[in-house]
């Protein structure tokens, strides 16, 4: 397991692109474009998981 991919991965999922991009650069210059590419799939696959289980919270909610 590479280190300092599991650094920026924790740092983008905790953190933002701005953030995750700030730990990219301090590990190296070539790691920015991955950085901001981690950040990027973690928001997009965060708001899907999100709104997923908004909906089966509404679906198992009892009506009125």
């Amino acid at each position: 397991m590479n280190l300092l991919l599991t650094g920026i991965a924790s740092i983008a999922n905790i953190g933002s692109a701005p953030s995750a991009v700030v730990v990219g650069a301090s590990y190296g210059r070539d790691l920015i474009p991955i950085a901001i590419i981690m950040a990027l799939i973690g928001s997009m696959i965060g708001s899907f998981v999100g709104l997923t289980v908004s909906e089966v919270l509404l679906w198992l909610s009892p009506t009125e």
